[in-house]
């Protein structure tokens, strides 16, 4: 298997842990629409904080620009989160680490069949920096615990459960951080990237 996209293991790697405040984080474009499959949809996320933030206390980070972003922002206001996010706006890559060893998780908002670190740049940077990943599962059959990071329901009540059960449980956070940032530096780096997309060439030139 080729990993799509790859991720620089001497930009993005574990760190110390920054912040000893609740935070999750979220990093890549913003659409305008609550689409879970197939794009990323980051206001999915301010619906799932609302609820969580019934439980406990928590922060969230929004890393990127788009036609959604006003949209986002207006729609925070108006569920009274604006102490419990943050919009970061379009920033630099060298500055993601910092983030991702701020958070305890990073949410992608997008209907998975599993995290298995071949998939999407964002966890992959998350995980080469052992920040482990939770995105949506596509039935209710998948279990919460996948490969190399979880899946949350598709019910945002059950979604907001889920994380709250999620960060009651660091040391399965952490375990699933170190075994993401294992294996994706092990296979998902340029460098790798370039070895196996050489090999399958050669090997399509030799038919």
């Amino acid at each position: 298997r080729v990993p799509m996209p790859s991720v620089d293991p001497k930009t993005f790697k574990p760190g110390r842990r920054k912040d000893p405040e609740t935070s999750l984080l979220y990093v890549g474009r913003i659409p305008p629409a609550i689409n879970p499959y197939g794009e990323k949809s980051p206001i999915l996320l301010l619906l799932i904080l609302h609820r969580l933030l019934r439980k406990r206390e928590v922060n969230l980070t929004i890393v990127g620009d788009g036609a959604g972003l006003p949209l986002c922002k207006r729609f925070a206001q108006k569920l009274k989160l604006e102490k419990n996010v943050v919009f970061k706006g379009f920033i630099s890559r060298s500055e993601l680490p910092d983030l991702y060893h701020r958070s305890m998780l990073t949410l992608v908002p997008m209907e998975l069949y599993d995290i298995d670190g071949f998939f999407d740049g964002s966890i992959q940077e998350s995980l080469a920096c052992a920040t482990p990943v939770a995105a949506f599962k596509p039935s209710t059959s998948k279990p919460l615990e996948g490969t190399l990071g979880f899946l949350l329901s598709k019910n945002v009540e059950k979604a907001a459960e889920d994380l709250s059960n999620l960060l009651n449980t660091p040391d399965l956070l952490a375990k699933k951080g170190f075994e993401g940032s294992e294996f994706v530096r092990s296979h998902c780096t340029e460098e790798i990237l370039r070895e196996k997309l050489r090999s399958e060439w050669e090997g399509l030139m030799k038919r």
